[in-house]
């Protein structure tokens, strides 16, 4: 077997999840400051972006601060989940290439 194939099988399952993990927390945090910036152009009367009715543009302010918090919310999680498997994926590279040494020097 090639290196690059024994990699593969032995850490294979949970780099796909970390990668996933990194496109989906890249994501959010990408819409993070967008989600900001919309409800900083609600706020401001110079700029009057949303609907025009006063109800409707109570509900829109809400629907922005709902999805920032989702938004925040979801990156917490994912970027804690991406800590951990990338400390849990590296202590295993570290006990292969430990085991593999340990075997090479006997």
């Amino acid at each position: 077997m090639q290196p690059c194939a024994l990699f593969g099988v032995a850490f294979g399952g949970l780099l796909p999840y970390t990668g996933l993990l990194t496109m989906v927390k890249v994501g959010v945090t990408f819409v993070g400051p967008l989600l900001i910036q919309s409800f900083v152009d609600f706020c401001s009367e110079a700029n009057s972006i949303g609907p025009k009715l006063p109800w409707l543009r109570t509900y829109y302010g809400f629907v922005l601060i709902s999805m920032l918090a989702i938004g925040k919310g979801i990156e917490v999680i994912f970027t804690h989940q991406y800590n951990f498997n990338c400390q849990k994926l590296g202590m295993q590279i570290r006990l292969t290439l430990i085991t593999t040494i340990y075997g090479k020097g006997l």
